[in-house]
């Protein structure tokens, strides 16, 4: 009995220094939806990735998948802006418990470029329960956002979105769109 009960310490021993660790990219499960690839991508990016939050890189996007529950996609036309006649404002927070992330685009776009990014991002949480995310985390704020609900808000530059039948890159890569 006692050896029977030390080899079972052992094979449990063995069978959790075979996990995986954590990846500094990924703040939360993975869902099956984040692969090592998608995570080896952003670490070969940028060098000294930092935990979360960064102090001091901001190159890193980190990664987090979320729930869809509670979640907010629209393009609003905020008018003569820059290059743009009709330039769109795409607005996207997800909440997850008290916590609620405003992702952002890296810049205002023409509204029909804005529109057909709304419905790429609906597209792609429809029918869904998870939807991951990366960015470029700008800042955290107690302070009450217009329009979202209450609670912490975190602001990020959004780089990818991801779920089991689709995914969205703000930079194209090897992406269908």
């Amino acid at each position: 009995m006692k050896w029977q009960l030390l080899g079972i310490v052992l094979m449990g021993c063995l069978n959790s220094s075979f996990k995986s660790l954590p990846r500094v990219g990924l703040l939360t499960d993975d869902f099956g939806i984040v692969t090592g690839a998608d995570l080896d991508q952003e670490e070969s990016r940028c060098t000294g990735t930092e935990p979360f939050p960064p102090k001091t890189n901001l190159c890193f996007q980190y990664w987090q998948c979320l729930s869809t529950e509670n979640i907010y996609i629209d393009c609003e036309n905020i008018g003569n802006v820059g290059d743009f006649e009709h330039a769109g404002l795409a607005t996207f927070w997800i909440q997850d418990n008290e916590n609620i992330h405003h992702y952002f685009t890296r810049r205002n776009f023409d509204i029909d470029t804005c529109r057909d990014w709304k419905d790429a991002w609906k597209n792609i949480v429809e029918g869904e329960t998870t939807v991951c995310l990366s960015g470029n985390f700008i800042e955290m704020s107690r302070e009450d956002e217009p329009g979202s609900p209450t609670g912490t808000h975190y602001y990020w530059i959004i780089d990818r979105m991801k779920s089991p039948h689709g995914e969205w890159s703000y930079f194209l890569r090897d992406l269908p769109l």
